[in-house]
């Protein structure tokens, strides 16, 4: 059966395809490793846009096409301070700039204490 893939998570579903057909062990941790990264991701963007988890991914459907980017000014601002306070934007990571996007284009507070919540988020 084929099955489409966000492309934001090819390599999790590399690293499964290949564990599910392995015994090895090493094959297994990378793919734990991966898991364990993803959670910590999608953690981190539900903290700092104060909402639970599960709302994080159902709200992801609705913005894709809500808000197209025109501050870069703001834009680069966030996501250099989640890079500085979290981690290096990766391709997974790349599924919750939209929020970012979206508080530059309609900010629901003021641009530093948006800034705040990312380094509390991350600390």
């Amino acid at each position: 059966m084929i099955q489409s893939v966000s492309s934001r998570d090819i390599y999790m579903h590399h690293l499964y395809s290949k564990a599910l057909n392995s015994n090895n062990r090493k094959l297994n941790l990378e793919l734990m490793k991966e898991l364990q990264k993803i959670m910590i991701i999608e953690e981190t963007f539900a903290n700092i846009l104060d909402i639970s988890l599960g709302q994080l991914l159902e709200d992801q459907k609705d913005l894709t096409t809500k808000y197209v980017p025109t501050d870069f000014d703001c834009l680069r601002e966030l996501i250099g301070e989640y890079e500085t306070s979290c981690n290096l934007i990766n391709d997974y990571s790349r599924k919750f700039i939209k929020y970012f996007v979206r508080e530059c284009e309609n900010p629901t507070q003021e641009r530093n204490q948006f800034v705040n919540k990312i380094k509390r988020a991350c600390q």
